[in-house]
């Protein structure tokens, strides 16, 4: 999902955790879930901050 940027299959991805029943795998889906709109627009988005990365500990 993360290096085709395919966002859109987060929910289902998430139901499907869900349905596991691990704690970790549930856990960490639920927490995706309560943010899941800035997690598929992370996922989905072609977006860098490369060129700022270690710009503010550079002023320190």
């Amino acid at each position: 999902m993360a290096v085709g940027r395919n966002g859109t299959d987060l929910p289902g991805w998430i139901e499907t955790a869900r349905a596991t029943r691990l704690p970790g795998i549930t856990g960490f889906a639920h927490g995706l879930a309560t943010s899941l709109g800035d997690v598929i627009t992370g996922l989905t988005v072609h977006w860098s901050s490369g060129g700022t990365e270690g710009a503010a500990s550079a002023c320190r």
